[in-house]
């Protein structure tokens, strides 16, 4: 699964960003993927 987020510049610009992810034979997000979304959250400072 891919899942494509839009990002608003404060320049009027929209940029995405994208994630892919093999996901758990119950469908749920892969351990991967949930570490990966945890360091963003932690690192990225959005304004």
């Amino acid at each position: 699964m891919v899942d494509f987020l839009e990002i608003a510049g404060p320049d009027f610009q929209t940029r995405f960003i994208s994630f892919q992810d093999s996901k758990n034979d119950d469908g749920s997000d892969s351990e991967e993927s949930l570490k990966t979304l945890k360091m963003i959250d932690e690192t990225i400072k959005f304004q």
